[in-house]
Protein backbone atom coordinates (compact mmCIF):
# COMPACT_ATOMS: atom_id res chain seq x y z
CA UNK A 1 0.00 0.00 0.00
CA UNK A 2 2.71 2.31 0.87
CA UNK A 3 4.34 1.66 -2.81
CA UNK A 4 1.41 1.85 -4.20
CA UNK A 5 0.70 5.39 -2.65
CA UNK A 6 4.46 6.69 -3.89
CA UNK A 7 3.49 5.35 -7.40
CA UNK A 8 4.78 2.45 -7.95
CA UNK A 9 3.39 -0.84 -9.93
CA UNK A 10 3.25 -3.74 -7.35
CA UNK A 11 2.21 -7.03 -7.13
CA UNK A 12 1.71 -9.45 -4.34
CA UNK A 13 2.30 -13.41 -4.75
CA UNK A 14 0.76 -15.21 -2.55
CA UNK A 15 1.26 -19.40 -2.20
CA UNK A 16 -2.05 -19.93 -0.87
CA UNK A 17 -5.51 -18.91 -3.03
CA UNK A 18 -7.14 -17.57 -0.37
CA UNK A 19 -5.95 -17.28 3.78
CA UNK A 20 -5.74 -20.54 5.48
CA UNK A 21 -6.68 -20.98 9.27
CA UNK A 22 -4.68 -19.04 11.29
CA UNK A 23 -4.77 -18.90 14.78
CA UNK A 24 -5.73 -15.87 17.44
CA UNK A 25 -3.89 -12.27 17.76
CA UNK A 26 -3.90 -10.37 20.28
CA UNK A 27 -3.62 -6.34 19.17
CA UNK A 28 -1.78 -3.96 21.31
CA UNK A 29 -3.18 -0.79 21.66
CA UNK A 30 -0.52 0.90 20.09
CA UNK A 31 -1.59 -0.67 16.52
CA UNK A 32 -4.83 1.64 16.26
CA UNK A 33 -2.73 4.77 15.03
CA UNK A 34 -1.30 2.61 12.41
CA UNK A 35 -4.11 1.16 11.34
CA UNK A 36 -6.07 4.84 11.41
CA UNK A 37 -2.83 6.39 9.05
CA UNK A 38 -3.67 3.50 6.33
CA UNK A 39 -7.71 4.11 6.52
CA UNK A 40 -8.18 0.33 8.05
CA UNK A 41 -10.24 1.58 11.36
CA UNK A 42 -13.41 0.61 9.98
CA UNK A 43 -12.37 -2.37 8.27
CA UNK A 44 -11.44 -3.95 11.95
CA UNK A 45 -14.59 -3.00 13.41
CA UNK A 46 -16.33 -5.01 10.25
CA UNK A 47 -14.78 -8.17 11.42
CA UNK A 48 -16.29 -7.67 15.04
CA UNK A 49 -13.26 -7.86 16.98
CA UNK A 50 -13.19 -8.64 20.17
CA UNK A 51 -12.11 -5.85 22.90
CA UNK A 52 -8.75 -6.19 24.67
CA UNK A 53 -9.21 -4.53 28.13
CA UNK A 54 -6.09 -5.61 29.48
CA UNK A 55 -3.65 -8.35 30.77
CA UNK A 56 -2.60 -10.50 33.97
CA UNK A 57 0.16 -11.74 34.09
CA UNK A 58 1.64 -14.50 36.40
CA UNK A 59 5.32 -14.01 36.03
CA UNK A 60 8.19 -13.91 38.66
CA UNK A 61 5.64 -13.78 41.73
CA UNK A 62 2.90 -16.06 42.35
CA UNK A 63 0.91 -13.49 42.72
CA UNK A 64 -1.22 -12.13 39.23
CA UNK A 65 -0.29 -8.60 38.06
CA UNK A 66 -2.98 -6.83 36.14
CA UNK A 67 -2.92 -3.73 33.40
CA UNK A 68 -5.61 -1.84 32.76
CA UNK A 69 -5.47 -0.57 29.04
CA UNK A 70 -7.61 1.98 29.71
CA UNK A 71 -4.79 4.09 31.37
CA UNK A 72 -2.95 3.99 27.62
CA UNK A 73 -3.08 6.85 25.34
CA UNK A 74 -4.43 4.75 22.23
CA UNK A 75 -7.23 2.87 24.95
CA UNK A 76 -7.88 -0.82 24.54
CA UNK A 77 -6.63 -2.97 21.93
CA UNK A 78 -8.21 -6.33 20.08
CA UNK A 79 -8.61 -10.05 20.07
CA UNK A 80 -8.58 -10.90 16.50
CA UNK A 81 -9.51 -14.01 14.14
CA UNK A 82 -5.96 -13.44 12.44
CA UNK A 83 -7.23 -15.45 9.46
CA UNK A 84 -10.10 -13.01 8.73
CA UNK A 85 -7.45 -10.14 9.52
CA UNK A 86 -5.26 -11.06 6.33
CA UNK A 87 -7.84 -11.23 4.24
CA UNK A 88 -9.09 -7.19 5.45
CA UNK A 89 -5.20 -6.31 4.64
CA UNK A 90 -5.27 -8.42 1.72
CA UNK A 91 -8.58 -6.98 0.31
CA UNK A 92 -7.46 -3.01 1.52
CA UNK A 93 -3.92 -3.76 -0.80
CA UNK A 94 -6.21 -4.63 -3.84
CA UNK A 95 -8.75 -1.81 -3.12
CA UNK A 96 -4.91 0.46 -2.93
CA UNK A 97 -4.09 -0.84 -6.39
CA UNK A 98 -1.92 -4.15 -5.80
CA UNK A 99 -1.97 -6.97 -7.88
CA UNK A 100 -2.96 -9.87 -5.69
CA UNK A 101 -1.71 -13.37 -7.66
CA UNK A 102 -2.68 -15.96 -5.16
CA UNK A 103 -2.36 -19.89 -5.45
CA UNK A 104 1.01 -19.53 -7.01
CA UNK A 105 4.21 -21.49 -6.30
CA UNK A 106 7.37 -19.16 -6.68
CA UNK A 107 9.97 -22.07 -7.99
CA UNK A 108 12.87 -20.17 -9.36
CA UNK A 109 14.14 -16.04 -8.51
CA UNK A 110 17.03 -14.66 -10.11
CA UNK A 111 18.36 -11.53 -11.21
CA UNK A 112 19.62 -10.44 -14.59
CA UNK A 113 21.02 -6.72 -15.94
CA UNK A 114 19.44 -5.27 -12.64
CA UNK A 115 16.39 -6.50 -12.97
CA UNK A 116 14.22 -9.14 -11.14
CA UNK A 117 12.83 -12.64 -12.77
CA UNK A 118 10.53 -14.94 -10.85
CA UNK A 119 9.34 -17.86 -12.38
CA UNK A 120 6.18 -19.92 -11.43
CA UNK A 121 5.79 -24.33 -11.32
CA UNK A 122 3.10 -23.38 -14.27
CA UNK A 123 6.02 -21.68 -15.93
CA UNK A 124 4.74 -18.23 -16.38
CA UNK A 125 7.58 -15.54 -16.18
CA UNK A 126 7.26 -12.24 -14.02
CA UNK A 127 9.71 -9.50 -14.36
CA UNK A 128 10.55 -6.38 -11.42
CA UNK A 129 12.73 -3.72 -10.71
CA UNK A 130 12.48 -4.90 -7.00
CA UNK A 131 12.00 -8.08 -4.67
CA UNK A 132 10.25 -7.53 -1.42
CA UNK A 133 10.66 -11.05 0.74
CA UNK A 134 7.88 -10.77 3.08
CA UNK A 135 7.34 -14.38 2.97
CA UNK A 136 8.52 -15.48 6.61
CA UNK A 137 11.06 -17.59 8.58
CA UNK A 138 11.61 -19.84 5.74
CA UNK A 139 12.44 -16.83 3.35
CA UNK A 140 12.92 -17.15 -0.32
CA UNK A 141 16.15 -18.20 -1.87
CA UNK A 142 17.64 -15.02 -3.50
CA UNK A 143 20.83 -15.73 -5.20
CA UNK A 144 21.97 -17.87 -1.85
CA UNK A 145 19.81 -20.17 0.70
CA UNK A 146 18.84 -17.72 3.03
CA UNK A 147 20.93 -18.37 7.17
CA UNK A 148 18.99 -17.78 9.98
CA UNK A 149 21.24 -16.80 13.54
CA UNK A 150 18.61 -18.22 15.96
CA UNK A 151 18.64 -16.36 19.52
CA UNK A 152 15.97 -18.80 21.06
CA UNK A 153 14.09 -22.14 20.15
CA UNK A 154 10.75 -22.24 21.19
CA UNK A 155 7.91 -24.55 20.28
CA UNK A 156 4.08 -23.61 20.84
CA UNK A 157 1.19 -26.34 21.59
CA UNK A 158 -2.44 -24.57 20.76
CA UNK A 159 -5.52 -25.17 22.42
CA UNK A 160 -8.60 -23.98 20.17
CA UNK A 161 -11.54 -24.22 22.75
CA UNK A 162 -14.91 -23.71 22.95
CA UNK A 163 -17.89 -23.06 25.38
CA UNK A 164 -18.43 -20.01 27.34
CA UNK A 165 -20.85 -18.03 27.01
CA UNK A 166 -20.02 -14.97 25.75
CA UNK A 167 -20.90 -12.86 28.89
CA UNK A 168 -19.10 -14.94 30.81
CA UNK A 169 -15.63 -14.47 29.11
CA UNK A 170 -12.50 -12.53 30.92
CA UNK A 171 -11.63 -10.73 27.57
CA UNK A 172 -8.21 -10.15 29.07
CA UNK A 173 -5.02 -11.87 27.85
CA UNK A 174 -3.49 -13.82 30.27
CA UNK A 175 0.40 -15.29 30.91
CA UNK A 176 1.13 -17.39 33.05
CA UNK A 177 4.62 -18.86 34.02
CA UNK A 178 5.13 -22.77 34.89
CA UNK A 179 8.65 -24.57 36.07
CA UNK A 180 8.57 -26.34 31.91
CA UNK A 181 7.26 -22.47 30.03
CA UNK A 182 4.49 -20.20 30.45
CA UNK A 183 1.36 -20.05 29.45
CA UNK A 184 -1.18 -17.40 26.92
CA UNK A 185 -4.29 -17.33 26.85
CA UNK A 186 -6.72 -14.89 24.59
CA UNK A 187 -10.28 -14.84 23.81
CA UNK A 188 -11.16 -14.65 19.83
CA UNK A 189 -14.12 -13.77 17.69
CA UNK A 190 -17.01 -16.95 17.83
CA UNK A 191 -16.68 -17.75 20.90
CA UNK A 192 -13.72 -19.75 20.75
CA UNK A 193 -10.51 -19.00 23.04
CA UNK A 194 -7.15 -19.76 21.87
CA UNK A 195 -4.63 -21.55 24.80
CA UNK A 196 -0.62 -21.69 24.13
CA UNK A 197 1.90 -23.08 25.85
CA UNK A 198 5.44 -22.43 24.94
CA UNK A 199 8.35 -24.97 25.84
CA UNK A 200 11.37 -26.76 24.79
CA UNK A 201 11.41 -29.59 22.68
CA UNK A 202 11.96 -31.39 25.90
CA UNK A 203 8.98 -29.90 27.39
CA UNK A 204 7.09 -32.17 25.01
CA UNK A 205 8.04 -35.23 26.40
CA UNK A 206 6.53 -34.63 29.79
CA UNK A 207 4.94 -37.66 31.03
CA UNK A 208 2.12 -35.71 32.29
CA UNK A 209 1.49 -33.98 28.56
CA UNK A 210 -0.43 -31.02 28.43
CA UNK A 211 -2.76 -31.46 31.02
CA UNK A 212 0.01 -31.70 33.32
CA UNK A 213 1.68 -27.99 32.40
CA UNK A 214 -2.38 -27.27 32.44
CA UNK A 215 -2.45 -28.54 36.14
CA UNK A 216 0.75 -26.44 37.40
CA UNK A 217 -0.81 -22.95 36.31
CA UNK A 218 -4.25 -22.49 38.01
CA UNK A 219 -5.14 -19.06 36.45
CA UNK A 220 -4.62 -20.67 33.68
CA UNK A 221 -6.58 -23.54 33.87
CA UNK A 222 -9.47 -21.40 35.32
CA UNK A 223 -10.01 -19.65 31.95
CA UNK A 224 -10.10 -22.91 30.55
CA UNK A 225 -12.12 -25.03 32.94
CA UNK A 226 -15.84 -26.97 31.35
CA UNK A 227 -14.45 -25.30 27.76
CA UNK A 228 -14.35 -28.17 24.88
CA UNK A 229 -10.85 -29.16 22.73
CA UNK A 230 -11.92 -27.99 19.24
CA UNK A 231 -8.54 -27.84 17.73
CA UNK A 232 -4.80 -28.96 18.80
CA UNK A 233 -1.18 -28.34 16.94
CA UNK A 234 2.36 -27.76 17.43
CA UNK A 235 4.26 -24.87 16.10
CA UNK A 236 7.56 -23.85 16.11
CA UNK A 237 8.29 -19.97 17.57
CA UNK A 238 11.60 -19.28 17.23
CA UNK A 239 13.20 -16.42 17.68
CA UNK A 240 15.95 -15.68 14.75
CA UNK A 241 17.25 -13.19 12.46
CA UNK A 242 18.12 -13.50 9.03
CA UNK A 243 22.40 -13.53 8.49
CA UNK A 244 21.77 -11.21 5.00
CA UNK A 245 18.84 -8.83 5.07
CA UNK A 246 19.06 -7.18 1.47
CA UNK A 247 21.50 -7.04 -1.28
CA UNK A 248 21.22 -5.39 -4.89
CA UNK A 249 17.45 -5.14 -5.51
CA UNK A 250 16.05 -7.27 -2.42
CA UNK A 251 14.90 -6.46 1.05
CA UNK A 252 13.71 -8.92 3.44
CA UNK A 253 10.78 -7.80 5.17
CA UNK A 254 8.58 -8.93 8.64
CA UNK A 255 9.80 -12.27 10.04
CA UNK A 256 11.50 -13.41 6.46
CA UNK A 257 14.09 -10.39 8.36
CA UNK A 258 13.55 -11.45 12.19
CA UNK A 259 11.06 -13.38 13.97
CA UNK A 260 10.79 -13.09 18.06
CA UNK A 261 9.54 -14.67 20.97
CA UNK A 262 5.53 -14.60 21.44
CA UNK A 263 6.04 -12.94 24.47
CA UNK A 264 7.54 -9.79 23.00
CA UNK A 265 3.70 -9.06 21.59
CA UNK A 266 5.97 -7.60 18.20
CA UNK A 267 4.73 -10.07 15.79
CA UNK A 268 1.61 -8.00 13.61
CA UNK A 269 2.87 -4.93 14.79
CA UNK A 270 6.63 -4.82 14.14
CA UNK A 271 5.44 -6.55 10.47
CA UNK A 272 3.34 -3.93 9.65
CA UNK A 273 5.11 -0.74 10.96
CA UNK A 274 7.78 -2.47 8.70
CA UNK A 275 6.21 -3.02 6.01
CA UNK A 276 5.01 0.75 6.04
CA UNK A 277 8.85 1.88 6.59
CA UNK A 278 9.92 -0.95 3.39
CA UNK A 279 8.12 0.58 1.26
CA UNK A 280 8.71 4.24 1.99
CA UNK A 281 12.60 2.89 1.55
CA UNK A 282 11.79 0.83 -1.94
CA UNK A 283 9.94 3.78 -3.42
CA UNK A 284 13.06 6.16 -2.28
CA UNK A 285 15.43 3.19 -4.00
CA UNK A 286 13.30 3.49 -7.34
CA UNK A 287 13.90 7.04 -7.08
CA UNK A 288 17.56 6.98 -7.05
CA UNK A 289 18.67 6.54 -3.35
CA UNK A 290 20.07 3.53 -3.54
CA UNK A 291 21.11 3.38 0.18
CA UNK A 292 17.36 3.31 1.30
CA UNK A 293 17.35 -0.36 1.47
CA UNK A 294 20.34 -0.36 3.09
CA UNK A 295 19.06 2.09 5.91
CA UNK A 296 15.69 -0.25 6.13
CA UNK A 297 17.68 -2.93 6.78
CA UNK A 298 19.73 -1.58 9.34
CA UNK A 299 16.58 -0.37 11.13
CA UNK A 300 15.19 -3.76 11.18
CA UNK A 301 18.26 -5.47 12.85
CA UNK A 302 18.60 -2.58 15.23
CA UNK A 303 14.96 -3.38 16.59
CA UNK A 304 16.18 -7.18 16.27
CA UNK A 305 19.31 -6.18 18.35
CA UNK A 306 17.15 -4.26 20.94
CA UNK A 307 13.92 -6.76 21.20
CA UNK A 308 17.21 -9.62 22.15
CA UNK A 309 18.26 -7.94 25.14
CA UNK A 310 14.57 -7.22 26.48
CA UNK A 311 13.60 -10.83 25.77
CA UNK A 312 17.10 -11.64 28.01
CA UNK A 313 16.13 -9.22 30.68
CA UNK A 314 12.32 -10.41 30.87
CA UNK A 315 13.17 -13.87 31.22
CA UNK A 316 15.66 -13.56 34.10
CA UNK A 317 12.46 -12.27 36.34
CA UNK A 318 11.49 -15.44 36.54
CA UNK A 319 13.44 -17.03 39.09
CA UNK A 320 10.75 -19.07 41.19
CA UNK A 321 12.26 -22.35 38.90
CA UNK A 322 15.73 -22.55 39.73
CA UNK A 323 18.61 -22.19 37.06
CA UNK A 324 17.97 -25.36 35.32
CA UNK A 325 15.87 -26.64 32.53
CA UNK A 326 13.37 -24.40 30.05
CA UNK A 327 14.53 -20.98 32.65
CA UNK A 328 18.14 -22.02 33.08
CA UNK A 329 18.18 -22.79 29.36
CA UNK A 330 17.14 -18.60 29.09
CA UNK A 331 19.41 -16.83 31.68
CA UNK A 332 23.00 -17.70 29.39
CA UNK A 333 24.80 -15.11 26.80
CA UNK A 334 22.37 -15.06 23.77
CA UNK A 335 24.14 -15.94 20.40
CA UNK A 336 26.01 -13.30 18.64
CA UNK A 337 23.75 -11.37 15.72
CA UNK A 338 26.25 -8.64 15.53
CA UNK A 339 27.69 -9.68 12.26
CA UNK A 340 24.07 -9.65 9.98
CA UNK A 341 25.13 -8.11 6.84
CA UNK A 342 23.06 -5.38 5.41
CA UNK A 343 24.04 -4.97 2.11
Amino acid sequence: MALREAGASVALFERRPAPGHRYGETLPPEIGPLLTDLGLGDDLRSLGPVPSPGSVVVWGSDRPSEQDFVFKPQGEGWHVDRGAFDSMLRAAAVRAGVCLIGGVDIRQVWALAGRWYLRESSGRQWEARFLLDASGRPGLRILHRPRRIVDDTLLAIVLRVAGAGEADRDLRTTIEAIAGGWWYTAPIPRNETVAMFFTDPQGLDSPSGIDGHLALAPVTAARLQGLVRVERRVLSVQSSVRARLCGPGWLAVGEAAASFDPLSGMGVLSAMSQGLYAGGAVARHLDGDLDAPDEAARRFHETFLRYRAERIRYYAQERRFGRSGFWGRRLGPAPSADHVAVS
